[in-house]
């Protein structure tokens, strides 16, 4: 669960917070804390940007590679002889291949909405 604290404060209630008693030592603690966190992330917000920087390189020269994916492309083709081996059929190894393809495209569309959260966080700060 999220909550924007500054909201809070304000008496701003959303789904949230709506269920969240607030006493006078809360609100004086947060509002005591305010400070340092912004000093914080200013503080550390320029290696923040720099080390996704670096990612962003290395996603780029990894998209750029040729040998990955002629590595990736030979790992399939074993799998689907393994599975023809195995006693499927044709329809039946594709049908397992495809499976699998789309449990990675899940698991990857969820790694990418991580990621789009951090950045969206990092940037809102």
């Amino acid at each position: 669960m999220t909550i924007d604290f500054e909201d809070l404060l304000k008496g701003k209630a959303t789904e949230e917070t709506e269920n969240v008693e607030v006493d006078d030592d809360m609100i004086d603690e947060l509002n005591s804390l305010l400070p340092f966190i912004k000093m914080t992330i200013e503080k550390y917000k320029p290696f923040v940007y720099e080390l996704f920087h670096e990612v962003v390189k290395i996603l780029n020269d990894y998209s750029n590679n040729t040998e990955l994916p002629a590595i990736s492309a030979r790992i399939t083709k074993n799998q689907y002889d393994a599975f023809i081996a195995a006693g499927f059929s044709e329809d039946q190894a594709f049908s397992l291949l495809m499976k699998n393809s789309i449990q990675a495209g899940k698991s990857s569309a969820e790694l990418s909405k991580l990621v789009k959260q951090i950045i969206d966080l990092m940037e809102n700060k």
